[in-house]
């Protein structure tokens, strides 16, 4: 019996012998084709080990834009170094200390390893690489580069391995959703999968490793492990119906122990429009209701808080707002504020994020623009006489220099008084849940007692202990950075058994 009370991790009835109707062996089997399942698949048959993937789609799985690491030879070419103590005390301080820190340093210290494996092969295949720089650079919180981008995005990443690791004799089965774990005696030995034919045994010589995703989309599993999640505008996550916490729940049948609730939330304010900036944030009602000056994180958090039925607020900006947003570059920045795909060699230009703004505007669903201040609260529909005050003393506090309510930077502090008058809805998207099964730093599954379980592995989202509370941007991208480096690590750790 599992040592959880919630009813999706009670284990099911054995699958009856008589209806395995088929049975093969590898060296190791591999649930899930995504990111890390597959880089995973790749980096043993580089080892010399004999791989089988499971997945229970159709196709194999990626999504993204950003792999983020603490180091690479793409950075250090480019004159970009980050001091690792730096990166972890910001990552320890936004989890509250409660990740763990020899995981987190696991990450920190080969994650410029796992990203100079992935440049050799993207440079052979001629997928063009460069370096993000859109992080924020402001004291309220901490961010550093080591964001990566890929011509084509993560899609051409993970073909590219995956073609690799075909031609290395990985074989992936499709429509083959894995169902439970087998043991012999305290050791994971096989996957029970849902074939094509039937139920069929796979047979795991060396480990298996664990890469179903995350939780998101199981809503039993998010009530119980990430409440939070509940609260979003949207989901983003792609494709639909994967992930729903399949690995969690085998783990935890096979003996494993999930990182403490709740999980940590990947959540980014941006819901309807396209950026929110640094502006005056206004709730439904027209209020104020934060230091602007926040991370996506904090935006979405304050944001739901606000109307956890519907969450959503609007950025208020007037007519200077370009060369506003062009002159904070140098002290703030980040997700929803710079572009999202700028290379560090490329200056900024508010021109795109112009483009975006009028076609809202001519949509009229999620950016309005007005002439004068009372129209725009018609538009948005909040009480226009609070939200006129809520402007009136937003520009007091501007012009007094000091930002009484909430604290905002003096720097980020303009003052809306200039026609026209601009609004942004803005709301919290959920991307992930980046929470699962404690690992060790070979990416083992513990059990309880903090042991490995034999034979177990997990990876990318299936697995937890680097993240707690909340999802670090530290360095924006830093998932898939982690299953870029859990793949290639765990390929490793499996050679060793």
């Amino acid at each position: 019996m599992s040592n959880y009370p919630y009813r999706w991790a009670q284990p099911p009835a054995p699958i009856p012998e008589d209806q395995i109707v088929s049975e093969m062996s590898a060296d190791v089997v591999v649930c899930g084709a995504g990111f890390s399942g597959i880089t995973a698949a790749l980096s043993a048959a580089e080892q010399g080990l004999s791989v089988i993937i499971l997945e229970k789609g159709r196709d194999f799985a990626a999504r993204g834009l950003h792999i983020g690491v603490s180091n690479s030879r793409l950075m250090r070419e480019r004159g970009v170094v980050n001091d690792i103590d730096e990166v972890r005390r910001e990552f320890i301080r936004v989890s509250t200390y409660r990740a763990d820190e020899d995981v987190l340093q696991n990450y920190l210290n080969r994650s410029e390893e796992a990203m100079d494996w992935l440049l050799d092969k993207t440079d052979a295949a001629g997928i063009a690489a460069s370096l993000n720089t859109g992080y924020y650079r402001g004291w309220s919180y901490r961010e550093f580069p080591g964001t990566h981008q890929f011509e084509g995005g993560v899609y051409a990443v993970v073909k590219l391995m995956l073609d690799l690791a075909l031609e290395k004799g990985v074989r992936v089965f499709y429509s083959t959703p894995a169902l439970m774990l087998e043991k012999t005696g305290e050791r994971v030995t096989a996957v029970i999968a849902n074939g094509t034919e039937g139920y069929a045994r796979f047979r795991a010589l060396k480990g298996v490793v664990l890469a179903t995703g995350d939780i998101s989309g199981n809503k039993e599993m998010t009530a119980d492990l990430a409440p939070e999640a509940l609260h979003v505008n949207n989901d983003l996550y792609t494709p639909v119906g994967r992930n729903t916490g399949d690995g969690h729940r085998m783990g935890v049948w096979a003996g494993g122990r999930l990182q403490d609730a709740p999980f940590p939330c990947m959540t980014h304010s941006m819901a309807f429009g396209g950026h929110m900036f640094f502006f005056l944030g206004v709730n439904q009602s027209g209020r104020r209701y934060m230091n602007e000056d926040a991370s996506p994180q904090n935006r979405s958090c304050y944001t739901w808080n606000q109307d956890p039925e519907h969450p959503w607020g609007y950025a208020i900006m007037d007519a200077k707002w370009k060369q506003e947003v062009a002159d904070s570059m140098a002290y703030g920045g980040g997700m929803f504020w710079d572009w999202v795909l700028r290379d560090i060699d490329t200056p900024f230009s508010t021109d795109m994020a112009e483009r975006g703004l009028e076609k809202e505007i001519e949509e009229g669903k999620v950016s309005w623009k007005a002439d004068t201040l009372e129209e725009l609260a018609e538009k948005i529909g909040v009480p226009k006489d609070v939200f006129l005050a809520t402007v009136e003393r937003y520009n007091q506090l501007v012009y007094q220099g000091h930002d009484t309510d909430y604290g905002k930077r003096r720097e980020l502090m303009t003052a809306v008084c200039r026609p026209p008058f601009y609004a942004i809805k803005f709301g919290p998207s959920l991307l992930t849940i980046p929470g699962g099964l404690t690992i060790d730093t070979k990416l083992r599954v513990l059990n309880e007692k903090k042991q490995p379980v034999p034979g177990l592995f997990a990876v990318g989202n299936a697995s937890g202990s680097i993240y707690a509370v909340d999802y670090p941007l530290s360095i924006p991208g830093n998932d898939l950075g982690r299953c870029l480096t859990w793949g290639y690590l765990c390929g490793r750790a499996l050679a060793e058994e």
